[in-house]
């Protein structure tokens, strides 16, 4: 069976449209990619993502939520997961920590104290410090960024970090002889 989207006017199969209980055949009028265009055109307005961000503060509010996250925090695949994650970012680790260290003895300022260096009208969200690089020699060189921007640049920049090989700190570390391997094969 098929039926007309009153919003692209598209005559589609009936699973293409949601259900929805209060019409005469039991699907929405528009198409499930119509409703989607929607939502994301207002989420994309100032309007609509400070709706987002309310139901989502009302979402993580709840107890039931909270309850499902304890228990999550103390099974052992979460144990699991999280031992995976230090080993895997150590560095990381590393830098976080030493620049909660410098905040602590008074090098630098709390990063709740310092504005976000994108700062627009999408700001939102505490301001974290972001590093561009995890080599020890860049871990007390950050920028302050509101979570929303932080976020929106690891979305952004995942796609580049995984286009090109990541190097670990051995592979920056070289020694006499690989400098005057790599010489030679260049002066060929």
């Amino acid at each position: 069976m098929e039926k007309a989207c009153t919003k692209c006017g598209d005559i589609k199969p009936l699973d293409r449209f949601s259900f929805d209980k209060r019409t005469r055949d039991g699907r929405q009028s528009w198409c499930r990619e119509c409703v989607r265009a929607s939502i994301a055109a207002y989420r994309a307005t100032p309007r609509g993502r400070k709706a987002c961000r309310e139901a989502s503060h009302r979402h993580e509010a709840k107890p039931s939520t909270k309850k499902r996250r304890q228990a999550y925090r103390r099974s052992p695949k979460a144990k699991a997961a999280a031992a995976d994650y230090v080993a895997r970012n150590r560095d990381k680790r590393a830098a976080k920590n030493a620049v909660n260290s410098a905040v602590a003895r008074g090098d630098m300022p709390p990063a709740k104290d310092c504005a976000c260096a994108d700062r627009d009208d999408s700001c939102f969200g505490p301001v974290e410090y972001h590093h561009d690089s995890y080599l020890e020699s860049d871990w007390l060189v950050v920028r302050p960024l509101c979570r929303s921007h932080h976020q929106r640049w690891h979305v952004n920049n995942v796609a580049k970090r995984s286009a090109t090989p990541t190097l670990s700190r051995q592979s920056h570390e070289q020694t006499p002889a690989d400098t005057r391997k790599r010489s030679r094969s260049q002066a060929k």
